[in-house]
């Protein structure tokens, strides 16, 4: 790769480069040049999507600049040249280099270096006066349990409306596959969707789609009723001989259900040959077999062809209700964010939209082109369509006859195809050709492709080489190793022959006191995460170097996460978890969460139970069921009997103790907030000394996490301080929810460094020497409910169609190319995840799964690598990657 041209600020540049080849140094390299050869440092916006990779972009720029102070002479020149300065430009940088890191200090305004929705919020803010009320807009701290708020109001106003369409898809789908799917769509598709939602409703279609059936019955009844003559004999085609004989709506559907089957991804329903006409049958019917054979495909395919016209009317009407409940939604949501000034993510880019949209429009663009020179976007193939839209709204006034005007911003986009795995955000890899191809047409953009990476080890590399080229087609071209000589590994670590037992569930009540809710079973991915345990514990003691924070385990999702933290834990093996949730779902969290549920609801004899049992005051077994016995005899809750001044037990004085410690408590509930309340509560029962009750090896985690809950409940609400009741609540609503919301558990600052347990999608970016892919035979997530389809325009910036479809469907002429696409997606999807796991490793790579069961992802690995044998190479200590 030629650093002269990339960097080049005066030139459009697009990269395509693999995975650990550099694209962020390149980034960075580009903006510092840019810095050197005079562009203000206003004059810069570099957009990524992860407010982590944006500071670790704004920390490399100051890094490097601050660097450049520090070097002279030689080594300034060698550094700079790195950088693809030469010539001219490299003297006067070698000139303005020592000051480069001042001027940046002490400008008055610093790059934008951000993630989009980040600058979506700055865009905002500078709209003109006329729609000064999108300034105020901003991102609300929790966008799920706003909407969740939201529509349940929605849902109210609608019940005051009988002829409101939400009541007939709500009774035809059910209202959560109806929230989901309504929450789906977005206001960009508005003019699609009020394109799409006129026309007659659910009722209407089923009503028309039944009399039109019934039509057809009356039509074929002389054919059904001829051929009922032939099955009645047919002892083995009785089913069939009731259906023709009893000719109605549902027979036929009946005789449907007998004769057809639905094809594989929607395609139409197909005779199932096997069922059709049998060897029996023709001797049974003698002469007559040919008329009947063909009398009944005549009829079946006319059936066929019946059941797909009435599914096809319904779908049609299903899609123009659910375009009418989603724009009434959107109309809705908008006042909501209106009233309450906080929008979710989709809601920025939305309002964004609308500005640019606008007679305001030309203004903002006008803005932006008086400040920005520079535009940088890194992680390119993450986009979605309205991003490029955006950006493309921005860049074609700059573009004439003979190419951009001189004025024009210059544009560098970096990314690789093979690394978007974000498709359920909206990303769309076939966004990054069309930005190529668009600014190679009209901004004289340089395309720079490499698949040399500096990451991966040659035996890592190699593995790829073998696995990706059939999987991955011409997507994937062969990788080649900035050092070969890197000494590395690729093992699967195979699982026992025989599938672990899984614990069976029991019929007899449970003792909520004495048994857990959840028994412990050995599952399969427990045993595998017990290998995985092994074979890491191995790895290190041949390699004492390897840090535990240089190993990360990564999962297709996060079901079977919480089994691989146990294996692991139980080795002793220090962890941290992404798991969505899992601070929450801590022993130790869970133990404060408890108290604070007993302190809103003192009734709770279970939550009492949890405190007392807890490190808080640690209760035996005996005392609690002491108290049981005490509170079934006298009928009261255990509170009362706990508050039992003459109450004399073998635990007395310490059960004496915990009623006077949680009295006070409870008064101090009235007069602080949650924050307060728990660190009083905290130091008052001396938890932060008893810390080693959850574990010695433990106590930095713990420590890590109580601090973190206290962080959270001080943060929580916008710092409103919610009562205890809400607060635990709106604790549990997080645990409970299915979006990212829930804080996850937080690595101990002072404590050990840990092993990475997380997702291939929260791992992009990262890497490490050791990455274990576990879960090979597991399948990945599947589109589940009713999905919005999207056509759009080559160019990726027109939206051409909005289509709904869910699994079963007829398939529909306007719904198959857009169904079509987004099958070929989920295909390249899947190569991609499989892909961006491998490029995580930087010597050492571990294969593993949970059974001994072909898949697509293990039948296509394991003929290309070794069987892990239980020992583990001694490799030399990490050698950090040079520059690019």
């Amino acid at each position: 790769m030629d650093t002269r041209i990339v960097t080049h600020p005066s030139r459009s540049v697009v990269v395509e480069a693999c995975a650990g080849s550099g694209k962020t140094w390149l980034l960075t390299a580009r903006v510092v040049r840019a810095l050197l050869e005079g562009t203000p440092p206003a004059g810069i916006l570099a957009l990524t999507f992860t407010d982590k990779a944006a500071a670790e972009m704004r920390g490399r720029v100051r890094n490097a600049l601050a660097a450049l102070t520090r070097l002279e002479g030689p080594q300034l020149r060698q550094t700079l040249s790195e950088y693809g300065i030469e010539g001219q430009a490299l003297e006067r940088a070698m000139s303005s280099a020592p000051r480069a890191y001042e001027a940046l200090l002490v400008a008055d305004r610093q790059p934008t270096i951000s993630t989009f929705h980040a600058w979506y919020a700055q865009l905002l803010s500078y709209s003109p006066s006329p729609v000064a009320s999108l300034a105020t807009l901003g991102l609300a701290s929790h966008p799920g349990m706003a909407k969740a708020e939201a529509w349940v109001s929605f849902v109210a106003s609608t019940a005051q409306d009988p002829s409101h369409p939400i009541g007939q898809l709500a009774q035809y789908m059910g209202l959560r596959a109806l929230q989901s799917s309504i929450w789906a769509s977005q206001e960009a598709w508005r003019v699609a969707l009020l394109a799409d939602a006129a026309g007659e409703d659910l009722l209407t279609a089923q009503s028309a789609a039944e009399q039109g059936l019934a039509r057809w019955v009356a039509q074929t009844a002389p054919t059904a009723k001829g051929l009922a003559a032939f099955f009645a004999p047919l002892s083995r085609r009785a089913e069939h001989a009731q259906a023709l004989s009893n000719w109605d709506q549902e027979s036929a559907r009946s005789l449907g259900a007998l004769f057809l089957r639905d094809a594989p991804d929607g395609a139409e329903r197909q005779i199932i040959k096997y069922q059709f006409v049998r060897k029996a049958d023709r001797v049974a019917w003698a002469g007559h077999a040919g008329q009947v054979e063909e009398q009944l495909l005549e009829l079946v395919s006319s059936l066929n062809a019946a059941l797909e016209q009435a599914d096809q009317r319904i779908q049609a009407a299903r899609h123009r209700m659910l375009c009418r409940v989603a724009l009434a939604w959107q109309d809705h949501w908008s006042g909501w964010v209106e009233r309450t000034g906080e929008t979710d993510y989709d809601g920025l880019e939305a309002a964004v939209v609308r500005l640019l949209k606008s007679d305001m429009g030309p203004v903002l663009l006008s803005r932006l082109d008086c400040r920005y020179e520079q535009i940088l976007v890194d992680e390119f193939q993450d986009t979605n369509p309205i991003q490029w839209g955006l950006l493309r709204a921005w860049l074609d006034p700059h573009v004439g006859l003979s190419g951009p005007a001189a004025d024009a911003p210059k544009v560098f986009i970096v990314g690789d195809p093979k690394q978007s795995i974000y498709r359920f955000r909206g990303a769309d890899p076939r966004v990054f050709f069309a930005a190529r191809d668009w600014l190679v047409s009209n901004f004289g953009a340089v395309c720079v492709e490499t698949d040399t990476t500096r990451r991966c080890a040659g035996e890592i590399v190699g593995f790829m080489n073998q696995v990706c080229p059939d999987w991955g087609g011409s997507r994937y071209r062969l990788h080649h190793c900035h050092r070969p000589v890197r000494a590395g590994f690729v093992a699967y670590l195979a699982p026992p022959p025989e599938p672990c037992e899984q614990a069976s569930a029991s019929d007899e009540p449970r003792d909520w006191l004495l048994q857990p809710e959840h028994p412990r079973v050995n599952s399969a991915w427990v045993e595998e995460g017990r290998r995985i345990a092994q074979a890491i514990l191995t790895i290190r003691g041949a390699n004492p170097w390897l840090d535990w924070g240089q190993i990360r385990l990564l999962a297709r999702g996060r079901t079977h996460m919480a089994a691989y933290e146990s294996a692991l834990s139980e080795r002793g093996i220090p962890i941290q978890s992404d798991r969505r949730g899992g601070l929450l779902e801590q022993s130790e969290v869970q133990d404060i969460l408890a108290l604070c549920r007993w302190l809103s609801h003192p009734w709770s004899n279970a939550d009492l139970a949890h405190v007392l049992r807890s490190p808080f005051f640690s209760c035996s077994d005996a005392a609690l069921l002491d108290m049981a016995q005490a509170a079934r005899q006298s009928g009261q809750t255990w509170w009362q009997v706990l508050a039992w001044p003459d109450r004399t037990t073998a635990e007395g004085p310490s059960l004496r103790a915990a009623a006077e410690r949680l009295a006070t408590w409870r008064g101090w509930m009235s007069t602080l907030p949650v924050h307060d309340l728990l660190d009083r509560i905290l130091a008052d029962a001396g938890l932060w000394l008893r810390l080693s009750a959850y574990g010695q090896q433990r106590v930095p985690q713990v420590q890590a996490n109580i601090e973190s809950l206290l962080a959270l409940s001080l943060e929580w609400d916008a710092g409103r301080s919610p009562s205890v009741a809400r607060f635990v609540q709106d604790m549990t609503t997080l645990i409970a929810r299915a979006d990212n919301e829930a804080p996850p558990v937080v690595q101990a600052s002072l404590g050990p460094s840990a092993v990475h347990i997380q997702t291939l999608h929260s791992a992009k970016g990262l890497e490490a020497e050791l990455i274990i892919l576990a879960g090979l035979t597991d399948t990945g997530g599947h589109d589940q409910g009713i999905q919005w389809l999207t056509r759009w325009s080559s160019d990726r910036t027109e939206l051409q169609q909005v289509s709904t479809w869910q699994e079963g469907d007829a398939r529909a002429p306007e719904v198959t190319h857009a169904r079509d696409e987004q099958s070929q997606l989920v295909q390249e999807e899947t190569f991609n995840l499989f892909y961006v796991a491998v490029t995580r490793a930087r010597r050492m790579l571990l294969l593993s799964c949970a059974k001994a069961s072909e898949s697509h992802w293990l039948a296509r690995v394991s003929p290309h690598c070794e069987p892990w044998v239980g020992r583990a190479p001694a490799l030399g200590p990490f050698e950090p990657k040079g520059p690019s």
